[in-house]
């Protein structure tokens, strides 16, 4: 069992690698969205739990920065949708850590709803609103192309490498959906993000594996990892 402080140790570093993994991600996709190699692969996915997941992270981030997150899914919602999970993890976390990056109080929010909701179908919207220092309006138009940041004051104490909301958009677009946005400088900004998807007839079901009693060899060079990993084992 971690202590406090221990534990908001690991936590920084989980959230801190998974901030890497995602830019590693995004300058991949670059590269095949150039080359139009992108390809969705469509799977079963269960909305509460890949919602629930996202927030955990984010929410390590928010914390960071004292603010408040909050994540709310509007019921009714499709237990399963088929989506390509990984990619719509990649859009919604870059919109997210911009929403925390470019807000210095307040709070980032997170809420799932479906509309449309037929036998088959249904559109599932991911709104992502925040209480940041807001885009001007005559910047709304670039703000998806590519390598594009904006030209204002406010947004100069936090950098990126651009390419996060083209990548963004362009893989929206693939699934057959949409990006909406909205944002008034000095009050906050909202991410829409509006798929079409097909409602799974089966529950998404995660393997669990359960496992006790194991020798474990760690072999790494770095102290700083292994004291991590046996931090977490």
């Amino acid at each position: 069992q971690l202590s406090k402080v221990q534990f908001d140790w690991v936590s920084t570093i989980y959230a801190r690698s998974i901030t890497l993994g995602n830019i590693f991600n995004d300058i991949v996709d670059l590269d095949k969205l150039d080359r139009d190699k992108v390809e969705i692969d469509l799977k079963t996915v269960n909305l509460r739990e890949f919602t629930n997941e996202i927030s955990s992270i984010v929410g390590l981030l928010a914390q960071e920065k004292n603010l408040t997150f909050e994540s709310e899914i509007l019921e009714p919602i499709p237990i399963s949708i088929e989506a390509d999970g990984t990619r719509l993890r990649q859009v919604l976390w870059n919109i997210l850590f911009n929403a925390i990056k470019f807000t210095q109080k307040g709070e980032v929010k997170l809420t799932v709803e479906a509309g449309e909701v037929g036998a088959s179908k249904a559109k599932v919207t991911f709104r992502i609103t925040d209480t940041g220092v807001g885009i001007p309006a005559g910047e709304l138009d670039k703000i998806f192309a590519m390598y594009y940041q904006v030209d204002h004051p406010d947004h100069k104490s936090a950098t990126g490498t651009g390419i996060g909301l083209a990548i963004c958009k362009q893989m929206v677009d693939k699934m057959g959906g949409e990006i909406l946005l909205h944002s008034v400088v000095g009050q906050g900004t909202c991410f829409e993000i509006v798929l079409p998807v097909a409602i799974s007839q089966q529950q998404a079901r995660m393997a669990e594996l359960e496992v006790s009693n194991l020798n474990i060899l760690l072999v790494e060079d770095i102290e700083l990892n292994v004291l991590v990993a046996k931090a977490l084992l």
